[in-house]
């Protein structure tokens, strides 16, 4: 690779990922979180490539760095053509009969076992590329931010328009939220509120709902709305809550060309003598000097102001300052039922079939309550509504024949179901950045009970299985702790 392509095949990387996760949601969805935490590394290395080929020839340690990288970005290449493959061969088998698609389920490349390889395999690339990352500063490289292509899309931009009655489940949540906001229990300016929990599981609907309530409306002076997502660049927020307050259209227009000394400026006028509320979507920077910076700029409004951040990491809510974090469960099962029946009837105008909506519900039993999943299985009844084709998943008992599992990076779940001690044929667990979680599953955690007939468990890369014997359908473990 010529170096002056660097950093055009570094784009070509961020936009292939982009494609991933766009065309091939099912595949992507289950490690999507390396998956952007991947994309945000290769972001703050595509900024400095431009300047680091420049003065490459002036400096070799510069060039020793530029080729490790390369060597790193033609590794990372390699995974998402990985990817990509697997992502067609679905494709191909995707119109199978049950049975091809049982023997698929137990073949060496079935989904779960490719999802964990691919999944540390980027984890492994994510890691080599933070240590090059590092590195970069000691170059004191400049930065270039003008790029022309799409790869934020990853990213869905969010607003705060909400139809309330698209969303079930969620007035007890709103309620607790919202007397949070209305009588703080801390003299805080502002006053932080987290939503936390697991992607799909419905946190920025939840945020809408309070951000939207008659209540709030009432309390606070001036409302605001950031998607934050990608990157937590304090220009940019600013930007967009000044945008969000201004009044004047020439502010408006204008806002593109302030400075940052400006914009904290104009930020504190606008927000002088008013109680505010500040909504910050999607947040993913667990950096505490940048919360700082933000959170000082916010004491300009009067007291009773406050913030709600939505989140997937308590990282993130321990390094913003949150004072109540709302740790969002999974919906109810009956809850669930009413959204995959408003599925069903916008697809079909009513729910006709009861043996259909039967299997739907002892399905839904196994989907954790999370509305994007329940969704998604409502538009899998709509396009095959043959009954023998799910009464046949049911009688099988797909997911109770699971041998391996991931749990990559949910911050957002504390504890286990109960049901996991069910699935007796689970050999595999591997559990990776998720700081309670992993807690609660070690041996002499309060989960431990549910997963101590697995053989094989990883936390965090370190080995916790042990070795089971069975007697009498009970796991009997040798205490061999490897």
């Amino acid at each position: 690779m010529a170096e002056p392509i660097l950093q055009g095949f570094t784009q070509s990387l961020l936009d292939k990922i982009v494609s991933l996760v766009a065309e091939e949601v099912s595949l992507a969805w289950a490690i999507k979180d390396e998956l952007r935490k991947l994309q945000r590394t290769l972001v703050s290395i595509r900024v400095v490539i431009a300047d680091a080929e420049q003065w490459q020839f002036h400096e070799h340690k510069l060039r020793v760095w530029l080729e490790d990288l390369k060597d790193v970005l033609y590794d990372t290449e390699n995974v998402l053509d990985e990817f990509e493959c697997e992502a067609q061969r679905k494709q191909v088998i995707k119109h199978g009969h049950m049975l091809g698609k049982t023997r698929h389920f137990f073949s060496c490349s079935n989904p779960l076992a490719f999802r964990l390889k691919v999944g540390h395999k980027i984890k492994e690339i994510r890691m080599r590329l933070n240590e090059i990352t590092a590195e970069k500063d000691a170059f004191n490289l400049n930065q270039q931010t003008n790029f022309s292509s799409g790869s934020r899309s990853i990213w869905r931009e969010t607003h705060s328009r909400v139809n309330v009655s698209e969303i079930i489940g969620r007035d007890r949540d709103r309620d607790v939220i919202v007397k949070r906001l209305l009588c703080p229990d801390e003299d805080k300016n502002p006053y932080i509120v987290s939503i936390v929990g697991i992607g799909g599981i419905g946190k920025t609907a939840l945020a809408k709902l309070v951000y939207n309530d008659d209540r709030v409306k009432l309390h606070f002076d001036s409302k605001i709305w950031v998607c934050v997502s990608e990157e937590f660049d304090l220009k940019i927020i600013l930007q967009k809550i000044v945008k969000s307050v201004a009044q004047e259209p020439t502010t408006i227009q204008s806002i593109h060309l302030l400075e940052l000394e400006q914009l904290q400026a104009k930020l504190q006028e606008l927000l002088q003598d008013k109680k505010f509320l500040l909504v910050l979507d999607d947040v993913w920077s667990n950096n505490r000097r940048q919360w700082r910076e933000l959170r000082d700029l916010l004491t300009g409004g009067t007291t009773g102001s406050s913030v709600i951040m939505t989140t997937r990491s308590l990282e993130v809510t321990y390094a913003g300052g949150s004072l109540y974090d709302h740790k969002l469960k999974g919906l109810s099962q009956g809850d669930s039922i009413s959204i995959l029946k408003k599925v069903l009837e916008e697809r079909h105008g009513s729910m006709t079939n009861p043996e259909l909506l039967e299997i739907a519900s002892q399905i839904i039993d196994k989907c954790g309550g999370v509305p994007l999943v329940v969704k998604a299985l409502g538009g899998l009844f709509c396009s095959n509504p043959n009954i023998r084709y799910w009464r046949s998943i049911v009688d099988e008992g797909i997911l109770a024949m699971l041998h391996e599992e991931g749990i990559l990076g949910c911050d957002g779940i504390s504890t286990l179901p109960d049901g996991v001690q069910d699935l007796t044929a689970l050999r595999v667990l591997r559990i990776s950045n998720c700081s309670e979680l992993g807690g609660r599953c070690r041996p002499n955690g309060p989960d431990w009970h549910k997963i101590a007939h697995i053989p094989d468990i990883e936390i965090d890369g370190e080995k916790v299985g042990t070795s089971c014997i069975t007697v009498a359908g009970t796991p009997i473990s040798t205490n061999s702790f490897s």
